[in-house]
C-alpha cells in the first residue's frame, strides 16, 4: 500500500494544529440557535434529499458549528497545490489549479475575506456526504447545495454564503476558457478554496449534530489507482447563516 508523502504528512499536521479563528466557547446566541432550529433544519434536510434521486447514494450527515471555531489559513489553499497520483501519472496539482477553475484558487476568496464573512455568521451549517467512489458523484453535491441554500433562504434564513467540495461544477459545460466565471450568483467555492480546515469543522459541529453528526475525513492515497487507499469518501459542504433575514449574498 502506497503511504502519503513525507511533505503531505507534515502539512496536515501544521493544519491540525493551527488554532480556529477565535476560541472561545459557543455563546448563548449560536447555543439558543441550535436548540430552536435543529428539529426544522433536519426536516428540511431529509426532504431535500428524498427529493433528490441523484444524490440517492449519499449518506447525509450534518450539524452546526459557531463560525469563529472555523480553522481558516492560507496554508491550507496551498494544499490544492499539492501532486498526487492518477490513473494518468502523477499530476503537479488539482485539476482546478491546473485548468484554471473559477471556483478555485486564486479566484477563489483569500482568508481575510473568508475571516470577515465568518464575522458576521451566527452559525454554519455542514453536510457531510458519504459514499463509495464511483457511485457518488461529487457534481451531485454541488447541485445539491444550490437547492438547500434556496430552500433555507425561501425559509427565512439569512444565507451569507455556500460552500461545496472540489471545483465548482454548477455549470452543464463547465468553466471554459472565460477570463472570469459566468454565473458568479451561482458560483460554489470548495472550504479547501478559501482555506478551511475540513476537520476542525467536523469537530466543532459533532456536539451539534443536526441529522447524524459528521465524521472526520482523512487523506486519499492514489486517487482511482489499484492501490487507492479506500472507495469510502466523505465530500463536505456547508451554508452559513447570519442573523436575521436579508443581506444573503449566495441563495441562487
Amino acid at each position: 500500500m502506497a503511504e502519503l508523502h513525507p511533505d503531505v504528512v507534515s502539512r496536515i499536521r501544521f493544519a491540525e494544529e493551527l488554532p480556529p479563528v477565535n476560541e472561545s466557547a459557543p455563546g448563548e446566541d449560536f447555543l439558543g440557535f441550535y436548540g430552536e432550529h435543529r428539529t426544522a433544519l433536519a426536516e428540511l434536510l431529509r426532504s431535500l434529499k428524498a427529493e433528490s434521486a441523484r444524490v440517492a447514494p449519499f449518506e447525509l450527515r450534518s450539524g452546526l458549528l459557531p463560525p469563529r471555531l472555523a480553522i481558516v489559513d492560507a496554508s491550507i489553499q496551498e494544499m490544492c497545490g499539492i501532486p498526487y497520483r492518477t490513473p494518468q501519472g502523477l499530476i503537479p496539482e488539482c485539476p482546478g489549479l491546473t485548468r484554471g477553475l473559477h471556483g478555485c484558487p486564486p479566484h477563489a476568496p483569500t482568508v481575510e475575506e473568508t475571516r470577515a464573512l465568518l464575522s458576521r455568521g451566527q452559525s454554519l451549517l455542514l453536510l457531510q456526504f458519504g459514499g463509495r467512489e464511483g457511485n457518488a458523484p461529487q457534481g451531485e453535491v454541488h447541485h445539491f447545495m444550490l437547492r438547500v441554500a434556496k430552500a433555507l433562504a425561501g425559509g427565512g434564513y439569512n444565507v451569507l454564503e455556500t460552500y461545496a467540495s472540489g471545483p465548482c461544477c454548477v455549470c452543464p459545460k463547465g468553466c471554459g476558457t472565460a477570463e472570469e466565471c459566468r454565473l458568479p450568483e451561482r458560483r460554489l467555492f470548495a472550504f479547501e478554496a478559501c482555506g478551511f480546515w475540513v476537520n476542525s469543522l467536523i469537530d466543532a459541529a459533532s456536539p451539534y449534530p443536526v441529522l447524524n453528526a459528521p465524521e472526520r475525513v482523512e487523506w486519499l492515497i492514489d486517487w482511482r489507482l489499484p492501490t487507492q487507499s479506500t472507495d469510502a469518501i466523505r465530500y463536505n459542504a456547508g451554508v452559513l447563516l447570519a442573523r436575521g433575514q436579508g443581506d444573503s449574498i449566495s441563495t441562487c
